[in-house]
């Protein structure tokens, strides 16, 4: 169905912010993750795909905004995505200030040792953005092990297959971590911890 056929009326659920909001969150997911630094560029997400004139994409916005020529929902989305950005920068600046200020763990040094610090490149052939993230993940495992789920979370990675994929396997195989019960490696009560 493309949008230019789609009533202009608006359902009663769909008035207001909230599902605008929550697509706007949705779609900056793999920028906030670090997969993307480009929103057009991710091409799993549904306003890349809209970006590309899929026309089943285009029709769930216009859906969702209430029809109207493409070009205007879009400004309005963008809108929507850049507040949604700027409410995560403002979390993470917030985040660092609390570190900054001891009000909150450090990410850049243990608690068991100070003087331990992670080095600025892991060095596992990984692009910028993963590199911060595998970099992350070692400054979590510093103060002691822990799970792969646990470990997602606080990175912001949804996929597990991805997760270990492209993070947990790779720093495994350059020998940073390993695991907790290397004779279970599927052990659901694996851990991982510094090598």
């Amino acid at each position: 169905m493309d949008a230019k056929h789609l009533p202009k009326v608006r359902a009663p659920y769909l008035a207001g912010e909230p599902v605008k909001r929550t697509s706007a969150y949705i779609d900056i997911n793999a920028w906030k993750a670090g997969m993307a630094e480009r929103l057009e560029g991710y091409r799993w997400c549904s306003f890349a795909a809209t970006v590309r004139g899929d026309s089943k994409a285009r029709a769930g916005y216009a859906f969702m905004y209430g029809g109207g020529e493409w070009r205007v929902i879009r400004e309005c989305h963008e809108q929507s995505m850049q507040e949604a950005m700027g409410e995560v920068l403002k979390a993470r600046a917030a985040e660092k200030e609390e570190c900054r200020a001891g009000r909150g763990a450090s990410p850049f040094r243990s608690k068991a040792d100070p003087r331990l610090e992670i080095p600025d490149k892991v060095g596992i052939g990984l692009g910028k953005r993963s590199e911060r993230t595998a970099k992350r993940i070692l400054e979590l495992l510093v103060d002691g092990h822990m799970r792969p789920s646990a470990l997602r979370e606080a990175v912001g990675i949804k996929s597990p297959i991805h997760f270990s994929r492209y993070y947990l396997r790779p720093l495994m195989e350059n020998g940073m971590i390993e695991r907790t019960d290397p004779d279970s490696p599927k052990s659901p009560r694996q851990e991982y911890k510094l090598a």
